[in-house]
């Protein structure tokens, strides 16, 4: 039936693709006369001037066939339509996977850990494809509140594709975006529910993922009572999500850690150490505490090395109340992007709104997390950066080194757009089936098998 109405649309007959008056249409015309080669559907590629249209349709193709895409790929002009074609068909975990297996693209650094503040991988989240249904509220000045609502009490009765069926029908961007992220908080709020369903939810929330990602993971881990709780509750987010995406599970389980730890240490720290704590929580406890210590006293004249083991002897005997309720305190991101080589080394989120080198070694580690915490108090200590300018650890002084470019504004702070340096950033920022960089996000067209 769908197949029908765009055939209609976009009229019958004769070269129906002039007639098509929007993207989806052309893009389905060049989909729709795909035989299985290349030559099928060169003629019409090569008839979409709009480079965002062109990567739509791409895109489809490779769903549809992805073995035939470097054919496809050398048929089109030289020019960066050709080169951006290679580049995406050249990913080969992307090869002769399924639809499902693409709704999450790897963007892990070389080196382990996030390659960017905010990187989400991305390609298809599923509802992001629902077929729109309308929520019965009208067109008056209050329908999409009404709509929102509905689609709450949809996602809170345990009906998440009519939640998101619901939010679709709203207008494009930050109306369906919040839509998206409430449904996905009502979602998360039972925390027997599939944690992955309400992880499609927040991707398909726009430029509220990141935040959505995070508020829902604190409501899902909101009931637990202890930190045995916690640390089995996020070792089950891990083990369900990891079978989707590995990249996705670390880098939701690293967040939470990070999150927990910002809030824990935002509060007055008075309760036992914390033993037993799994490793990757370790990390996220040191970058807390250091910022922590370094907040209240400022850098006290000690040394970066005096100050290293004052911080991890501080974590041995004196540990953070289990809270989800204190104040979220983040951090500017002071390594937004990487610059050349530095997608090598292994990063960790560091309090939720930047991240940071990693070192396996606890001793530099800390030494790293205090460099951060410096950089960041009022007024930053200098003292110790410049210190760790001299360090014999490599990651160390290179922590400091960026650091100390930052806040002499030689290196840019700030942060990326919130889905990170992925293959959709170098299309335009508006334009026909585009949502900022993202020409998928909010598309209308039904998807067979997704409703």
């Amino acid at each position: 039936m769908f197949a029908w109405l765009v055939f209609v649309a976009c009229g019958g007959g004769q070269d129906a693709f002039t007639r098509c008056e929007d993207a989806d249409c052309r893009v389905f015309k060049v989909v729709e006369s795909y035989d299985g080669t290349p030559e099928s559907v060169l003629p019409l590629l090569q008839r979409l001037e709009d480079p965002t249209e062109l990567t739509v349709a791409m895109n489809r193709l490779r769903e549809a066939d992805p073995r035939r895409m470097g054919e496809i790929c050398e048929m089109l002009p030289e020019g960066h339509a050709r080169r951006r074609c290679h580049r995406i068909h050249s990913r080969p975990h992307l090869e002769g996977e399924s639809r499902e297996a693409l709704d999450v693209v790897k963007l892990d650094a070389p080196g382990g850990g996030p390659s960017a503040r905010g990187v989400l991988r991305r390609s298809r989240p599923r509802f992001a494809w629902v077929t729109p249904v309308d929520g019965g509220c009208g067109t008056g000045p209050n329908s999409n509140t009404c709509v929102q609502e509905k689609a709450v009490e949809a996602a809170a009765a345990g009906s998440a594709d009519r939640a998101a069926s619901l939010c679709a029908a709203l207008p494009r961007g930050q109306v369906r975006d919040s839509c998206m992220a409430r449904a996905a908080l009502s979602w998360a709020g039972d925390a027997e529910r599939d944690i992955l369903v309400g992880n499609d939810l927040c991707l398909a929330a726009g430029d509220a993922a990141w935040s959505c990602l995070g508020s829902m993971l604190d409501e899902w881990l909101k009931s637990v009572e202890d930190f045995e709780g916690l640390s089995q509750r996020l070792a089950t987010l891990h083990q369900e999500v990891q079978e989707r995406d590995a990249g996705l599970a670390d880098l939701l389980v690293d967040r939470s850690w990070a999150r927990f730890f910002s809030r824990a240490y935002s509060v007055a720290v008075s309760g036992p150490p914390l033993l037993g704590l799994p490793p990757e929580a370790s990390p996220h406890q040191r970058a807390a505490a250091a910022r922590y210590l370094l907040s209240r006293s400022g850098s006290e004249g000690l040394g970066l090395e005096a100050w290293g083991d004052r911080l991890d002897k501080f974590v041995l005997v004196q540990g953070p109340l289990l809270t989800l309720d204190g104040g979220l305190v983040g951090a500017e991101d002071y390594w937004p992007v990487d610059q050349e080589g530095e997608s090598v080394r292994e990063a960790r989120v560091y309090l939720d709104d930047s991240r940071r080198a990693f070192s396996p070694e606890s001793r530099v580690d800390s030494q790293i997390c205090v460099l951060e915490a410096a950089a960041r108090i009022a007024p930053p200590a200098r003292n110790l950066l410049d210190e760790g300018l001299r360090s014999s650890q490599e990651a160390v002084r290179w922590t400091a080194r960026r650091l100390l470019a930052v806040l002499d504004g030689q290196r840019e702070a700030g942060g990326p757009s919130p889905w990170g340096n992925d293959h959709w950033s170098e299309l335009p920022a508006s334009g026909v089936g585009t949502h900022h960089d993202d020409p998928n996000y909010g598309s209308d067209p039904a998807v067979p098998g997704v409703q």
